[in-house]
């Protein structure tokens, strides 16, 4: 659960924990379809560029997805910009 706009608003996103392929593999299995919604910003991020860093990480070392999810939950702001 995400809070916003100092409790006005809350996001729940209950797959951002899993693993993508992991999702991808069990939507196969389940026989049902991958639906591409479009993003808007696809294109102009740089979302695929920072997946593809990411990939090439972990495939020298495995630990570092779950380093990288633990260290959101523990976000110093005065270490923020």
């Amino acid at each position: 659960v995400q809070e916003f706009f100092g409790g006005k608003l809350f996001i729940i996103r209950p797959f951002f924990m899993i693993d993508s392929e992991l999702i991808r593999r069990y939507f196969r299995s389940m026989g049902w379809e991958e639906v591409d919604l479009g993003c808007p910003t696809a294109g102009s991020s740089k979302r695929e560029e920072i997946k593809t860093i990411l990939n090439q990480l972990y495939r020298g070392n495995r630990k570092i997805k779950g380093n990288i999810f633990h260290s959101l939950q523990n976000v110093k702001p005065e270490y923020l910009l």
